[in-house]
Protein backbone atom coordinates (compact mmCIF):
# COMPACT_ATOMS: atom_id res chain seq x y z
CA UNK A 1 0.00 0.00 0.00
CA UNK A 2 1.44 3.27 -0.85
CA UNK A 3 2.01 5.76 1.86
CA UNK A 4 -0.77 8.52 2.19
CA UNK A 5 1.06 11.97 1.42
CA UNK A 6 0.93 14.63 4.65
CA UNK A 7 0.65 17.64 4.85
CA UNK A 8 4.40 19.11 6.25
CA UNK A 9 4.62 21.48 9.36
CA UNK A 10 8.05 23.02 7.74
CA UNK A 11 9.92 23.80 5.20
CA UNK A 12 14.04 22.51 3.71
CA UNK A 13 14.75 26.92 5.21
CA UNK A 14 13.24 26.14 8.62
CA UNK A 15 14.72 23.28 9.11
CA UNK A 16 17.94 24.84 8.24
CA UNK A 17 17.08 28.15 10.39
CA UNK A 18 15.64 26.26 13.43
CA UNK A 19 17.35 22.39 13.73
CA UNK A 20 20.44 22.70 11.81
CA UNK A 21 23.92 23.65 12.06
CA UNK A 22 26.01 25.62 9.47
CA UNK A 23 28.08 23.37 8.03
CA UNK A 24 27.96 19.92 9.84
CA UNK A 25 26.43 16.89 9.19
CA UNK A 26 27.41 17.27 5.10
CA UNK A 27 30.60 17.38 3.88
CA UNK A 28 32.67 14.87 2.09
CA UNK A 29 32.83 11.85 4.05
CA UNK A 30 28.96 12.33 4.95
CA UNK A 31 25.95 9.91 3.06
CA UNK A 32 23.75 12.92 3.46
CA UNK A 33 22.59 14.04 -0.43
CA UNK A 34 23.28 18.01 -0.36
CA UNK A 35 21.21 20.05 -2.03
CA UNK A 36 22.14 21.14 -6.05
CA UNK A 37 22.65 24.11 -7.39
CA UNK A 38 22.70 24.17 -11.24
CA UNK A 39 24.97 26.20 -13.60
CA UNK A 40 24.13 29.95 -13.60
CA UNK A 41 23.72 31.55 -16.97
CA UNK A 42 24.04 35.06 -18.35
CA UNK A 43 21.18 37.73 -18.12
CA UNK A 44 23.12 40.72 -19.40
CA UNK A 45 26.73 40.56 -19.49
CA UNK A 46 29.36 43.50 -20.97
CA UNK A 47 32.16 42.83 -18.32
CA UNK A 48 34.69 40.06 -18.72
CA UNK A 49 34.42 38.32 -15.67
CA UNK A 50 32.90 34.78 -15.00
CA UNK A 51 30.49 33.81 -12.67
CA UNK A 52 29.89 30.28 -10.93
CA UNK A 53 27.20 28.66 -8.19
CA UNK A 54 27.91 25.89 -4.83
CA UNK A 55 26.83 25.53 -1.91
CA UNK A 56 24.36 23.12 -0.32
CA UNK A 57 20.93 25.22 -0.83
CA UNK A 58 18.32 25.48 2.12
CA UNK A 59 15.52 25.38 -0.34
CA UNK A 60 13.61 25.52 -3.57
CA UNK A 61 14.70 28.38 -5.19
CA UNK A 62 14.16 28.70 -9.07
CA UNK A 63 15.29 31.62 -10.08
CA UNK A 64 18.35 33.06 -7.95
CA UNK A 65 20.07 36.00 -9.26
CA UNK A 66 22.80 38.08 -8.83
CA UNK A 67 23.73 41.53 -10.44
CA UNK A 68 26.57 43.75 -10.03
CA UNK A 69 25.55 47.12 -8.42
CA UNK A 70 29.25 48.20 -8.17
CA UNK A 71 31.66 47.88 -11.40
CA UNK A 72 35.22 46.40 -10.44
CA UNK A 73 37.60 43.73 -10.26
CA UNK A 74 38.64 40.73 -7.96
CA UNK A 75 42.30 40.72 -6.66
CA UNK A 76 44.88 38.79 -9.24
CA UNK A 77 47.81 37.13 -7.48
CA UNK A 78 51.09 39.26 -8.20
CA UNK A 79 49.09 42.36 -9.75
CA UNK A 80 47.91 45.17 -8.15
CA UNK A 81 44.39 46.02 -8.30
CA UNK A 82 43.87 48.91 -10.74
CA UNK A 83 40.51 49.76 -9.20
CA UNK A 84 38.14 48.66 -6.56
CA UNK A 85 36.34 44.98 -5.31
CA UNK A 86 33.19 44.56 -7.52
CA UNK A 87 29.54 44.71 -5.34
CA UNK A 88 26.79 42.45 -5.64
CA UNK A 89 23.47 42.45 -4.99
CA UNK A 90 21.32 38.83 -4.80
CA UNK A 91 17.78 37.81 -5.36
CA UNK A 92 15.45 34.89 -5.05
CA UNK A 93 12.31 35.98 -7.19
CA UNK A 94 13.71 36.84 -10.56
CA UNK A 95 15.10 40.20 -9.74
CA UNK A 96 12.10 41.48 -8.67
CA UNK A 97 13.58 42.67 -5.40
CA UNK A 98 17.86 42.74 -4.09
CA UNK A 99 18.91 42.89 -1.15
CA UNK A 100 21.78 45.11 -0.04
CA UNK A 101 24.99 45.21 -2.03
CA UNK A 102 27.69 42.78 -0.70
CA UNK A 103 31.62 43.37 -1.60
CA UNK A 104 33.25 40.26 -3.22
CA UNK A 105 35.64 38.88 -1.23
CA UNK A 106 39.19 39.54 -1.18
CA UNK A 107 40.49 36.31 -2.36
CA UNK A 108 43.22 35.44 -5.59
CA UNK A 109 42.35 34.92 -9.24
CA UNK A 110 38.76 33.57 -7.62
CA UNK A 111 36.58 35.30 -4.98
CA UNK A 112 33.19 34.74 -3.72
CA UNK A 113 30.12 36.39 -2.81
CA UNK A 114 28.68 34.35 -0.20
CA UNK A 115 24.74 33.96 0.58
CA UNK A 116 24.72 32.74 3.84
CA UNK A 117 20.77 32.77 4.63
CA UNK A 118 20.34 30.54 1.43
CA UNK A 119 23.69 28.29 1.14
CA UNK A 120 24.15 29.64 -2.01
CA UNK A 121 28.21 30.65 -2.50
CA UNK A 122 28.47 32.68 -5.51
CA UNK A 123 32.00 32.06 -7.62
CA UNK A 124 33.93 35.18 -9.71
CA UNK A 125 37.21 34.04 -11.70
CA UNK A 126 37.87 34.49 -15.38
CA UNK A 127 41.36 34.90 -17.32
CA UNK A 128 40.31 39.03 -17.00
CA UNK A 129 37.85 39.60 -14.10
CA UNK A 130 36.71 42.67 -14.75
CA UNK A 131 32.51 43.17 -13.77
CA UNK A 132 30.44 46.26 -14.83
CA UNK A 133 27.56 47.58 -13.52
CA UNK A 134 24.12 45.64 -14.70
CA UNK A 135 26.14 42.24 -15.04
CA UNK A 136 24.02 39.63 -14.31
CA UNK A 137 23.29 36.01 -13.83
CA UNK A 138 20.44 33.40 -12.79
CA UNK A 139 20.55 29.45 -11.49
CA UNK A 140 18.07 27.93 -9.90
CA UNK A 141 18.87 25.48 -6.63
CA UNK A 142 16.79 22.52 -4.84
CA UNK A 143 17.53 21.52 -1.08
CA UNK A 144 18.78 18.26 0.35
CA UNK A 145 16.35 15.28 -1.00
CA UNK A 146 17.52 13.87 2.59
CA UNK A 147 15.48 16.67 4.60
CA UNK A 148 13.04 17.40 2.09
CA UNK A 149 12.13 13.24 2.58
CA UNK A 150 11.93 14.06 6.62
CA UNK A 151 9.73 16.89 6.25
CA UNK A 152 7.56 14.84 5.41
CA UNK A 153 7.83 12.14 7.55
CA UNK A 154 8.62 13.59 10.47
CA UNK A 155 5.40 16.40 10.09
CA UNK A 156 3.53 12.72 9.57
CA UNK A 157 4.56 11.00 12.89
CA UNK A 158 3.71 14.14 14.37
CA UNK A 159 0.15 13.55 13.15
CA UNK A 160 0.22 10.67 14.95
CA UNK A 161 -0.05 12.63 18.33
CA UNK A 162 -2.25 14.82 17.05
CA UNK A 163 -4.92 12.57 15.63
CA UNK A 164 -7.99 12.00 17.86
CA UNK A 165 -7.27 15.84 19.62
CA UNK A 166 -7.30 17.63 16.79
CA UNK A 167 -9.09 17.99 13.33
CA UNK A 168 -6.49 17.08 10.97
CA UNK A 169 -5.57 18.62 8.47
CA UNK A 170 -4.77 21.54 10.83
CA UNK A 171 -4.90 24.84 8.98
CA UNK A 172 -2.27 26.47 10.93
CA UNK A 173 0.15 25.21 14.40
CA UNK A 174 2.52 27.38 16.52
CA UNK A 175 6.43 28.22 15.61
CA UNK A 176 7.31 24.95 18.41
CA UNK A 177 6.11 22.89 16.33
CA UNK A 178 7.96 23.65 13.50
CA UNK A 179 11.26 23.29 15.97
CA UNK A 180 9.57 20.25 16.79
CA UNK A 181 10.17 18.87 13.56
CA UNK A 182 12.90 20.50 12.45
CA UNK A 183 14.69 18.83 15.61
CA UNK A 184 12.99 15.37 14.49
CA UNK A 185 14.69 15.95 10.94
CA UNK A 186 18.41 16.79 12.70
CA UNK A 187 17.87 13.67 14.88
CA UNK A 188 17.24 11.34 11.52
CA UNK A 189 20.07 13.13 9.61
CA UNK A 190 22.45 12.09 12.61
CA UNK A 191 21.07 8.30 12.84
CA UNK A 192 21.10 8.51 8.68
CA UNK A 193 25.04 9.77 8.57
CA UNK A 194 26.32 7.62 11.49
CA UNK A 195 29.72 9.26 13.45
CA UNK A 196 32.68 10.28 10.80
CA UNK A 197 35.63 9.05 10.85
CA UNK A 198 36.88 11.62 13.05
CA UNK A 199 34.28 10.84 15.34
CA UNK A 200 33.46 14.45 15.96
CA UNK A 201 30.24 13.35 18.05
CA UNK A 202 32.20 11.12 20.16
CA UNK A 203 34.68 14.17 21.12
CA UNK A 204 31.66 16.85 21.68
CA UNK A 205 30.24 14.70 24.15
CA UNK A 206 33.96 14.06 25.70
CA UNK A 207 34.33 17.93 26.03
CA UNK A 208 30.83 18.29 27.45
CA UNK A 209 31.85 16.45 30.15
CA UNK A 210 35.05 17.83 30.91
Amino acid sequence: MPPIASQSYTTPARVWELGLPSKTLFGPDSNLAPGVVALPSVVVQTGTGTMDAEGNPHDAYPALRIKCFRAGTINQANIVNPGQLPAFQLSDDGGVTYGRPIVCSRDMDTAYVDDVGRGIRWVLGGAAPVYAVGDEWQTSATPSPDIVALVEACSSGCNQFLVGSFKLPLTTWPTFMERVVAWLVRWELIVKRGLSADQDMANTRQTARS
